[in-house]
């Protein structure tokens, strides 16, 4: 793709600076088919991203034609807070994408731009966060797990591997047995440890199915089983 965006890049350091500043982000630069997004991510030293997008979208133009704000549209993700329990750690789940038209002219979009951002604000940046969780559906299953089957659920996230999280739940059992939950981010599937060994492993499609799950834990003799799905 071969759109020129400095133009509009200088409009956006110009009028968006001092926000961006303040909220220690920078814009970031993504080329896809027929569109260039502009969004605002974190500088070095901050773990918190913005939750505007602004998308240019060149369907139909031709190759030379340059960014302009005629044929932009901004994105905003709406995302919802959770706090676990009585612990240090939280979840931020996207939960719906809304789009918007830019305004008449280049000044009104641009003044507009810069009170969204700035009242948005940040949303942390995942595992890349203190204590926030990557994957949404660990929230989830934490919840299930504090309120219909033990009182003491310990949380732990592992990044020693670049571009990788795994995250687990763990628990201990009526018998006294040590059961983990790991979920791997972006991975369909989660599995459950008990004392050290796989006991079942099952897709993370619904959090009901964990009570399926757990019934057969307390129905098992053995101190583990593996089962594949």
């Amino acid at each position: 793709m071969t759109h020129d965006i400095q133009g509009v890049l200088a409009d956006i350091d110009r009028e968006l600076g001092p926000v961006l500043e303040r909220l220690g982000l920078e814009p970031g630069v993504t080329y896809g088919k027929d569109e260039i997004r502009v969004g605002f991510v974190p500088k070095e030293g901050n773990t918190r991203f913005s939750p505007i997008t602004v998308v240019f979208d060149f369907v139909g133009l031709p190759e030379w034609y340059d960014a302009t704000w005629v044929h932009a549209y901004v994105e905003e993700n709406s995302f919802s807070r959770r706090t676990l329990g009585e612990t240090e750690w939280e979840s931020w789940e996207c939960l719906h994408t809304y789009r918007y038209k830019t305004r008449q002219s280049d000044v009104e979009t641009l003044q507009w731009l810069r009170e969204l951002v700035a009242n948005e604000g940040v949303v942390p940046d995942g595992a890349r966060t203190p204590n926030c969780i990557e994957t949404p559906y660990v929230a989830d299953l934490y919840r299930l797990l504090t309120t219909r089957f033990f009182d003491d659920v310990q949380i732990d996230q592992d990044v020693s591997t670049p571009g990788e999280v795994v995250e687990s739940l763990s628990f201990v059992d009526d018998l006294g047995r040590e059961g983990r939950f790991s979920m791997r981010a972006g991975d369909a599937h989660v599995t459950l440890f008990v004392d050290g060994e796989v006991f079942q492993t099952f897709e993370q499609d619904h959090v009901g199915r964990v009570r399926l799950v757990l019934r057969d834990l307390r129905n098992t003799p053995l101190s583990s089983q593996s089962v594949t799905p």
